[in-house]
């Protein structure tokens, strides 16, 4: 079943919150994978937006929307890496330039998955040179080293921000602030970006 764009699906990951309509060109991408896949039969299985560790001969690819991209894996994380690595390292013509695309989105506005971020910084926020992007607080204390947040803290402190994603809770966003001050955690709905 595709997910990417169905409401329910939505609903139970991401709750109240609606994905940007500047999504919403990658419905083919995503169309086209399930056609791309229906040739192998049940020998493939897609997941949509999850991380799980497969045996080496895995089964299933992942897939999700990542900077407005299309990003599919397979659900192994050795060949996860491998991909990338891969990927990284082929001496092949580079026909889009990826900064000048990411750049325009930012500038332009487009560049947020959900549609309730603002375009704009707090103007009181105050600049730093570095930021800690994190995950969900469904994924936060399964997927983050505390210790290395306070290390990270410790080390910059004055010059970084943490940024909860939008899907944090109100409570994971208290403990962040009790944990590292209420002036370097960012609100989860602030731009990231800007």
């Amino acid at each position: 079943m595709m997910e990417m764009f169905d409401k329910r699906s939505n609903k139970e990951r991401i709750g109240h919150l609606n994905k940007s309509e500047t999504l919403y060109h990658l419905k083919e991408a995503e169309e086209f994978l399930f056609r791309t896949l229906k040739r192998f039969g049940n020998k493939v299985a897609i997941s949509y937006d999850v991380i799980a560790n497969e045996i080496p001969y895995f089964k299933t690819l992942n897939y999700t929307e990542w900077a407005h991209c299309l990003m599919v894996h397979p659900l192994q994380q050795e060949l996860r890496l491998k991909q990338v690595t891969d990927a990284y390292n082929d001496n092949a013509e580079i026909k889009t330039d990826f900064i000048e695309y990411f750049r325009n989105k930012v500038l332009n506005g487009t560049n947020n998955k959900y549609d309730h971020i603002p375009k704009e910084l707090d103007p009181d926020t105050v600049y730093r040179k570095n930021l800690v992007v994190l995950v969900g607080s469904n994924k936060l204390k399964e997927r983050v080293c505390l210790n290395k947040l306070k290390w990270i803290k410790t080390n910059y402190d004055g010059e970084v921000f943490f940024k909860p994603h939008p899907i944090t809770t109100h409570q994971f966003v208290g403990e962040l602030k009790d944990l590292f001050g209420s002036d370097t955690v960012l609100d989860r709905d602030s731009n990231m970006y800007a």
